[in-house]
């Protein structure tokens, strides 16, 4: 079974399957499975969830009883044979036991599918929602939450389902129309996880708002801190350390003291690896005079291993606001990046600056010089957001984005720069978002070489609704721009408030999807995500302002984060803190060389992992416009001939034609797949060949091909 901290897997011990995660533990056994959430000390006692499978069925036809089930281990999950072609399948996640239903043929009759468990816990029922999912939990401890159903068939072909829940019943059900259709064998696929609460009350009657959190290795520790709002006129900071496991480690803190904590914009929070402190930052609001205010920033460090404050600095003089601090993640630097806006009283013109913290081992923090690295172009122009990535990775490299606007319109328009540890600019001002003039509040996360920067961008229409949008840009001898992608654009919800994370394997992208939280894993070539999102949702709370706080950002190797997020109760605008931890799948990749001839790209791949209903296939760095061939095997070739290698195998695999490369030099393939638990750990090559006719470079026993081979790769489903 997997070790450390933030792991999770499946044990076979004294003759019973045990699934382990950081914040629960479960046996799944003949009956079905017994579900425990671990929710530290707030909780006065344990209590278990259970289901017990009874049925498989269509609405108008016999119902399947599931019996008893043989249990075994099959690498990576847990398969329970129900008899009669249908398995149930478990795998631990960090984030939850994901649960899959295999139905082996259509079953018969008429109406939708429907899979009924009998459910057994004392947790109370906190709210149903046929789309999103059911939740048993107690206010301010959190509990069990089923998340919500999708449905996919043997083509990949899927559809979102719905649960209902009665008289001790949970039932799982897929839509007539698609169970019709389907290619069997079928997957019905919710995931089970445990929500655990940050900060909340009985009654939510305080309010707090705005979490931010980081992590540090050492300690395996987190940091999350948030606004909490005492008054119209009084505002404070508060922390709470959480382990590795979700665990609450000591009781909330109070960071800020003097109560003029900026209601409006909440803190924000970096780790300094080599001393083992985190870093919090927040504006203070100060009125002047009525309707003048003044804003400085004031900054504390905690120390991960206690929870001991360090001495608190001030930043002031004119207007100073939204601060955003970047972790540093080497061993051997003190320093942490700060960005921030600056609004000069003696001219109009604001600007964005960069400075370096240096944190003592003591907790004290000294400030660097200023580095301007924006200045608007007009007095009426504004900065509205400031966010820089959240490592700087090995190379000590970091990206600052803002949003920039005019103050008497709406519009928006994201910008960024590269700068190194010692603030040396290593771009200039670079326009994001040149597709949309109102794009707003964007986030951004990399490992020092290649970082994605995400926002949300209003949509056409009456009135306003936004999805999400993303960019790559790589930073090496000057930075270079990939195009802006969708990343979500959901048809019955607007989807705001992005936040995206490194996790050392991809990018973890976490934002507002009306009134939930949607949390999913990205390709981390094309950057769309790797699925369907986990929602999160409750139907007592608005959940809002998701935060990421990735282990990588900390200098661990772990691919684990911590997604903290404000549930707000509707009728009185109070909020609670929740957090949920999570794990980035992504399949992985290993370069294998081979490339040959003038610019013959790279072969990547992306979400290879075997519950997805089809992988990205993509070639990025070769010459535009040209027609292309796709090389895909399970075994290697490794015929070399001339300098070029061709590792993936036509013949005993396949060759494909997918058309030409974009102007850039870009092409993806999505490959449709059957979702099975026995892609785990199943390795193919890929290598791709771009016809240049007489300038190619390869030849196949003597004979021109016209072909020039990108560097092939190696991929590894999860």
């Amino acid at each position: 079974m997997p070790s450390g901290t933030g792991a999770s897997g499946l044990s076979e011990s004294e003759g019973r399957l045990w699934a382990v995660g950081p914040r629960y533990h479960a046996e799944l056994g003949t009956g079905g499975i017994v579900y425990t959430p671990a929710l530290g000390r707030a909780a006065a006692r344990t209590e278990t969830w259970s289901a017990q499978p009874l049925s498989i069925g269509r609405e108008q036809g016999p119902a399947l009883a599931l019996g008893a089930a043989v249990a075994r281990l099959d690498g990576a999950r847990a398969v329970l044979e129900h008899g009669g072609g249908v398995q149930a399948l478990y795998e631990a996640h960090s984030g939850g036991l994901e649960q899959s239903f295999a139905i082996a043929s259509r079953p018969v009759g008429a109406g939708d599918l429907v899979v009924a468990q009998r459910i057994a816990t004392n947790w109370p029922l906190a709210f149903v929602d046929a789309a999103t999912g059911i939740e048993w939990s107690e206010p301010g401890l959190g509990g069990v939450h089923v998340g919500g159903v999708t449905a996919i068939d043997a083509r990949g072909a899927s559809i979102a389902g719905s649960l209902a829940f009665r008289d001790g019943l949970l039932e799982y059900r897929v839509p007539a129309e698609f169970v019709d259709a389907a290619a069997f064998p079928l997957l019905v696929d919710p995931l089970i996880g445990t929500v655990f609460t940050v900060a909340a009350d009985l009654g939510n009657a305080l309010d707090d708002h705005s979490p931010a959190a980081a992590y540090d290795l050492s300690n395996a520790m987190y940091l999350v801190a948030w606004t909490r709002i005492y008054s119209a006129s009084s505002a404070y900071i508060l922390g709470q350390r959480i382990d590795g496991l979700g665990g609450l480690v000591g009781a909330p803190m109070l960071i800020t003291t003097n109560g003029k904590a900026d209601p409006e914009n909440g803190p924000t929070v970096a780790n300094c690896n080599a001393q083992n402190m985190f870093v919090v930052g927040h504006e203070n609001f100060v009125e002047v005079l009525p309707g003048l205010h003044k804003d400085g920033l004031e900054f504390r460090t905690v120390a991960a291993s206690s929870g001991a404050l360090g001495p608190v600095l001030e930043l002031t003089g004119d207007r100073l606001e939204h601060p955003a601090i970047a972790s540093q993640s080497i061993a051997g630097d003190s320093r942490v990046v700060l960005a921030y806006e600056f609004l000069p009283f003696s001219t109009s013109l604001n600007r964005v600056e960069v400075r370096t913290l240096t944190v003592s081992a003591a907790g004290a923090l000294t400030l660097g010089a200023p580095v301007v690295a924006y200045t608007v172009f007009s007095e009426f122009q504004t900065i509205r957001h400031v966010a820089i990535s959240r490592s700087g990775g090995t190379l000590n490299r970091y990206v600052v984005a803002f949003e920039t606007g005019f103050e008497t319109s709406a519009d928006g328009i994201v910008r960024a720069r590269a700068f190194d540890i010692n603030l040396m600019g290593l771009s200039s001002t670079l326009l994001l978002s040149e597709d949309s003039s109102y794009s707003y509040r964007p986030s951004v996360d990399g490992d020092g070489n290649e970082f994605l920067v995400d926002w949300h961008a209003q949509k056409a229409g009456l009135f306003p609704t936004y999805l999400i949008r993303g960019r790559k840009l790589s930073i090496g001898g000057g930075a270079v721009l990939e195009p802006v992608r969708l990343i979500s654009d959901s048809e019955s919800a607007s989807e705001l408030n992005v936040s995206v994370g490194f996790t050392g394997e991809t990018y973890l992208a976490a934002w507002k999807r009306a009134n939930d939280v949607a949390i999913s894993a990205l390709n981390r070539v094309t950057i769309e995500p790797c699925g369907p999102p986990t929602v999160l949702s409750d139907s007592q709370r608005d959940f809002e302002v998701p935060a990421i706080a990735a282990r990588y950002a900390g200098g661990s190797g772990s691919d684990n984060a911590l997604v903290v997020f404000e549930g707000v109760t509707p009728a009185t605008s109070m909020g609670d803190i929740y957090g949920q931890l999570f794990e980035t799948e992504n399949g992985s990749e290993t370069q294998l060389g081979g490339g040959c001839g003038l610019i013959s790209g790279t072969a990547r791949v992306g979400c290879a992992v075997s519950n997805a209903n089809s992988i990205a296939l993509s070639l990025r760095g070769a010459i535009g416009g040209v027609p292309t061939f796709l090389f895909l095997s399970l075994n290697p070739l490794g015929y070399s001939e001339g300098g070029c290698t061709l590792y993936a195998d036509p013949f005993s695999g396949f060759l494909l034609t997918p058309g030409n490369t974009t102007a850039l030099g870009e092409k993806d393939y999505a490959l449709a797949l059957t979702p099975s638990p026995s892609l785990v750990g199943l390795q193919f090559h890929l290598q791709w060949g771009t016809y240049l006719g007489a300038l190619g470079a390869f030849s196949f026993g003597g004979a021109p091909t016209g072909l020039n081979l990108s560097s092939a790769v190696r991929a590894t489903f999860q």
